[in-house]
């Protein structure tokens, strides 16, 4: 097995496997915290964010999961909307 083989077998295992509540806490938490350090790296994850929801919603009749994560990427797309603007606005 070569890295590249290796490194897609984690993330398929982090964003789709047994620890996809992991995996969507640490994007989480990263597209946040990134949010809030730098004033337009939010749009980058929004963009990210709602092709994880479309992802998401492709496989909800996988796993019940799914749908809760696809819901949460748009909640979390409106949070970090939200950060982008009074970022904006106060700089």
């Amino acid at each position: 097995m070569n890295a590249g083989a290796a490194l897609e077998e984690i993330f398929q295992e982090l964003f789709y496997g047994s620890g996809f509540w992991l995996g969507f806490i640490l994007i989480t938490a990263f597209a946040l915290g990134i949010s809030y350090r730098y004033k337009y790296s939010g749009v980058i994850f929004e963009v990210v964010l709602f092709f994880m929801a479309l992802e998401y919603f492709d496989n909800i009749d996988v796993s019940s999961n799914y749908m809760w994560g696809a819901i949460l990427c748009f909640i979390e797309m409106v949070f970090i909307g939200i950060i982008v603007y009074s970022n904006v606005r106060n700089r």
